[in-house]
Formats: C-alpha cells, sequence, structure tokens
C-alpha cells in the first residue's frame, strides 16, 4: 500500500474520499430542496375545477404576475413553487378564471341618466355635459333650456 494508513477494510484516503461525497451529496440535496420557482400565491389543499376535456380535478395552484403557472397536485406545487403569500383553501372548489358578468336592469337604466363630468375642468365644462346628457335622454329643447338657466344661476364659492 502506498500513501496511507491501512484502516479496517480500506485506507484513510479512501475513508477522506467517502466523507466528501457525502458532504458533496449533502451539499446537492441542499441546494436541490431550494430549488423552488417563486411565485406570487399558491392556492392549495383545494379542489380545483380546470374544466379541461379530461375532467381533470386539480388540488393546487401556482400564480406569478397575475397568471397561472401551474395547477397540479397540492405535493407536486408545493415541491416545485414557493411564495410569501399562500392560501389553504380548506377543500373549497375553485374555478379559475371564471367571471360573475351579470348586470340589474333598474340600476343600468338609472345610470343612463347620470352625467358623467370626470374630465371637466370649468363650470361651462359641467353645463355642456348636462346639456348634453338632457338631450340624448330626453330631446326636449324646452326642458333643456330650463334646466340651463337653473345651472346658470347658481353660483358656487
Amino acid at each position: 500500500m502506498r500513501g496511507g494508513k491501512q484502516i479496517e477494510g480500506g485506507s484513510v484516503r479512501t475513508a477522506w474520499a467517502g466523507v466528501g461525497l457525502a458532504g458533496l451529496l449533502a451539499v446537492l440535496l441542499a441546494a436541490g430542496c431550494s430549488g423552488r420557482q417563486e411565485v406570487d400565491f399558491i392556492l392549495h389543499n383545494a379542489r380545483v375545477v380546470t374544466l379541461d376535456a379530461a375532467g381533470t380535478v386539480a388540488e393546487a395552484v401556482a400564480v406569478k404576475d397575475g397568471r397561472v403557472v401551474e395547477v397540479g397536485a397540492e405535493r407536486q406545487i408545493l415541491n416545485r413553487y414557493r411564495a410569501k403569500e399562500m392560501y389553504d383553501a380548506q377543500k373549497a372548489v375553485v374555478y379559475p378564471g371564471w367571471m360573475d358578468g351579470h348586470g340589474h336592469l333598474v340600476g343600468y337604466a338609472l345610470g343612463l341618466r347620470e352625467v358623467d363630468l370626470v374630465g371637466t375642468g370649468s363650470w361651462g365644462a359641467v353645463v355642456e355635459r348636462v346639456v348634453a346628457t338632457m338631450q340624448s335622454i330626453q330631446g326636449s329643447s324646452k326642458q333643456i333650456g330650463e334646466i340651463t338657466g337653473v345651472i346658470d344661476g347658481l353660483s358656487f364659492q
């Protein structure tokens, strides 16, 4: 034997090589565990209905920049991604991407009678918008003249 003491089952050099290999393996494992991708938000412990052709129901969703990055099994998502904001859905059903696009007819109709004053920079601009809105609603020049007269008669401090 050359270059090392003989120990039971091998040499000191072989023993140190084993320690070095074990250390390298530990470092690689640690790096692999922390190599999860950063996302903004993770929803987990849910019943995520994906509405795909296969009828998949997942358990977790990873989101970054307002977009779904991945949908899948809870362990898969939690092992692959990390986020500062996490939400435990407690088995709630989730339908990603659905919007409730309904309206209330009466509220919509009343809104048509409102005057949009956004962007008006002067009293004259306010009067113009009110007159234009009244013309579009009723079309009566007599009523518009009365309204304009009332508005012109007001003074604001």
